[in-house]
């Protein structure tokens, strides 16, 4: 088994479980780990300090777990319990599983006191509220001593060791609530020591509370919010309808018609996934947030149509003629109504006049191209304005191909790379797709960080605000989307976290960088005061 550095684990954060296993040194980390894996993967010592380096390894198909050095090596206790904290706000893990030596009674009480004030400072940053499991390992050494008189199956209190390891559970988990609002998933008695032919005690249990607490799929959320390839393959489609319904109402012009063609053609060879035939489409989703993000990406996301001619551009589409033919394809083709779409551009122009700031003024919107959008007017050419305004800005490019960068600057989710030609496998992993997801890669921050704007940061603030309050809407009556509410929450803190770290070594964006992480703060703070009014909470909220 191949074990995964710190950098892959930081890439792969969305896209798997992390459990990370803290402990003091000669707890029993690594023997789980290795008793987890059936094989000697982790470093076992029974002299000095067995892990040195931040590991992870892959238990089964979603789950990696997460070995780090000991909480209370000698001469650097102060030091590897910053490391756990800076690991759980790098990682963002599911679980934090806690070796201790479950034979040891010293200053349990301090230890959940100090494990509590550094989970509270990650929640109130990042809102990562992960669960605890307790490993009380060492068990053996109970009195009465020795291996052969643990309890054959736990629990077993008939003889006198199985009396004394119960009266050593109860102390942990009367000490643990008072001390630690954490949710204590799991207080477990084990006896793990790792050597050739080792038979560990009481491991079932540890498994089964990994398989049943893990996600078959943990950026499901992620998922929820963005385009599929195929749908991303539809909505390009109806794009193109939209652009040959207007070449088509120019028959009496025909060089413009030609003109026309010839940038559509243009336009097709910048994406790699080629549209669909618009006939095949064939139903899109009931699913009300799908609908949502397929509005999201038609009206606000669009792809860059000229709308206006310049030196470089010779020629223009109608734009009023361009958004009828965008609205009359959803309305006639696929099951759409004039209410539905009015109700999504009313309430995507509010969220921009709730999150302005101070930053929102008339010089501003006019830079970006937003104020029509904000005033409610339309919906069909913010992205246009915006996404070809960043390509052309962020990559020195023109035309189509500018826009295709700054689409992907602006992110389609779990399309990631190669919806957009030549630009997708990098900008992926620096457009907002990235930063939503709560990405942590020292590049993709850095990227961000560099180039990010009001514009960018008021169009993803939006989007995401606009999906979580549907998601509300949806939780009164399907318990389910709670939960999406509290991941969307989180995700969007993390990634405010890290934009906000980052900040403290960027010199050359710093205004820009300030201005947006303004604005993602507005939102964050919208999200949690509308959610704490719906009553979802956080497990640490409920107490």
């Amino acid at each position: 088994m191949e074990s995964i550095s710190l950098e892959q684990l930081q890439e792969s954060r969305s896209e798997q479980n992390l459990a990370l296993v803290i402990g003091s040194s000669g707890a029993g980390k690594s023997s789980l780990i290795n008793h987890l894996a059936s094989q000697e993967v982790a470093g076992v010592s029974h002299v000095g300090a067995g892990t040195q380096d931040t590991t992870g390894y892959q238990i089964g198909k979603h789950l990696i777990i997460v070995d780090t050095r000991g909480t209370d090596e000698i001469g650097a206790a102060t030091e590897t319990w910053q490391n756990v904290r800076q690991l759980i706000l790098d990682l963002a893990p599911g679980i934090i599983i806690w070796c201790m030596d479950g034979s040891l009674r010293k200053e349990l009480d301090t230890q959940f006191a100090a494990l509590e004030q550094m989970l509270a400072e990650i929640f109130e940053k990042t809102r990562l509220d992960p669960k605890i499991c307790i490993i009380a390992n060492k068990m053996d050494l109970i009195e009465p001593a020795g291996f052969e008189n643990l309890p054959e199956t736990w629990p077993n209190l008939r003889a006198e060791k199985g009396k004394n390891i119960n009266n050593r559970l109860s102390q942990i988990l009367s000490l643990f609530p008072r001390m630690c609002r954490a949710e204590l998933q799991l207080v477990e008695p084990t006896c793990l020591e790792w050597y050739k032919g080792a038979r560990p005690w009481n491991l079932d249990n540890i498994k089964d509370c990994l398989k049943a607490d893990f996600s078959e799929d943990p950026d499901q959320i992620l998922r929820d919010l963005s385009l599929s390839l195929d749908m991303f393959q539809k909505v390009v489609a109806i794009q193109v309808r939209a652009i040959e319904n207007d070449i088509a109402a120019d028959a009496d012009k025909p060089e413009m018609q030609e003109k026309k063609r010839g940038w559509l053609e243009q336009f097709r060879e910048q994406v790699k996934y080629r549209p669909l035939d618009f006939n095949s489409i064939g139903n899109l989703p009931t699913d009300p947030l799908q609908r949502q993000v397929i509005l999201q990406n038609l009206l606000a996301f669009a792809p860059y149509i000229p709308f206006s001619a310049d030196d470089k551009v010779t020629i223009k589409f109608d734009q009023k003629r361009f958004s009828t033919n965008m609205q009359e394809i959803l309305i006639s083709n696929f099951s759409f109504n004039a209410d539905e779409i009015k109700s999504f551009q009313e309430e995507f122009a509010a969220l921009g006049k709730e999150l302005q700031g101070s930053w929102f003024n008339w010089k501003n919107l006019v830079k970006i191209g937003l104020f029509g959008a904000i005033a409610g007017v339309g919906m069909w050419w913010l992205a246009p304005a915006v996404g070809g305004w960043l390509g052309a800005t962020l990559f020195g490019l023109k035309g189509a191909a500018a826009t295709s960068a700054g689409l992907a600057w602006l992110g389609l989710g779990s399309l990631a790379a190669g919806g957009f030609g030549m630009f997708g496998g990098t900008l992926i992993l620096v457009g907002s797709a990235g930063v939503l997801a709560g990405a942590s890669s020292g590049a993709a921050i850095a990227y961000m960080a560099s180039t990010i704007n009001a514009g960018t940061a008021m169009m993803n603030s939006a989007k995401m605000l606009q999906s979580y309050r549907l998601l509300l809407k949806l939780a009164k009556s399907n318990p389910a989307c709670s939960q999406k509410v509290i991941d969307i929450e989180r995700i969007f803190a993390q990634s405010i976290y890290n934009l906000q770290a980052k900040l403290a070594t960027e010199k050359e964006n710093r205004k820009n960088l300030e201005k947006s992480l303004e604005i993602f703060a507005r939102a964050r703070a919208k999200m949690t005061a509308d959610r704490l009014l719906s009553e979802i909470r956080f497990h640490r909220e409920t107490r």
